[in-house]
């Protein structure tokens, strides 16, 4: 989970490949307006579909990523590897195809980027 406003803010700013969802990220407004719904379905589903489920915040991984890794790896029944502190250097060797790639080579962050005047 993340401040809403920093998703869309980055979702804004990236140039994904179209299909029916992403097109409503060329707008701030639509994208707000997708991203308030997928919150709330995802809100249904976890309630009346009874899923297990490890809520975990961004800045709290930013803050404790070990204690946080550690609490996920325990939710997931899998056992916690140092390695995975290196995240970012170790998928620079690899190939992500993800629409946030360019954030998981950079790992993690406080800093906000500078949103540029319209």
């Amino acid at each position: 989970m993340r401040d809403p406003r920093d998703v869309l803010l980055s979702c804004f700013r990236r140039s994904f490949s179209l299909n029916s969802s992403m097109f409503e990220l060329l707008s701030l407004e639509r994208g707000a307006r997708l991203y308030s719904e997928v919150m709330d379905i995802s809100a249904v589903y976890r309630r009346t579909l009874g899923l297990a489920w490890h809520p975990l915040r961004y800045e709290s991984l930013v803050e404790d990523f070990e204690g946080e890794m550690r609490a996920v790896c325990g939710f997931l029944g899998v056992a916690w590897d140092e390695q995975m502190r290196n995240f970012a250097e170790l998928s620079r060797a690899r190939t992500i195809k993800t629409p946030s790639s360019v954030q998981v080579l950079r790992g993690l962050t406080r800093r906000r980027r500078p949103v540029a005047p319209v």
